[in-house]
């Protein structure tokens, strides 16, 4: 069963082991090349999966992997901006 989340800030989408089925990731203000990492933890320390990276300062990105992406800890969303504000929008199992 697929489940989703909204994030705004640094955070976990699920504290124990899933998959990462699709994001939306919608900047405002933010700058080119500023960026959400996807990571196989439950905090902002472990393997680094996907990385979503904002092209300009109000875009939105959308990443529907051909196969959905393991993660055997959890997955953790952290975000790195300079700028702005991000809202991400995760699909996951």
């Amino acid at each position: 069963m697929a489940y989703g989340i909204v994030l705004t800030s640094d955070n976990q989408v699920k504290a124990d082991a899933g998959k990462l089925i699709g994001v939306v990731a919608t900047g405002v203000g933010v700058t080119a090349g500023n960026k959400i990492e996807f990571i196989d933890s439950l905090t902002a320390t472990g393997t680094s999966k996907c990385t979503i990276v904002f092209p300009a300062a109000a875009s939105s990105v959308t990443f529907t992997p051909a196969h959905p992406i393991s993660f055997a800890t959890g997955i953790f969303a952290d975000f790195t901006l300079s700028g702005g504000a991000a809202t991400l929008s995760a699909v996951y199992e």
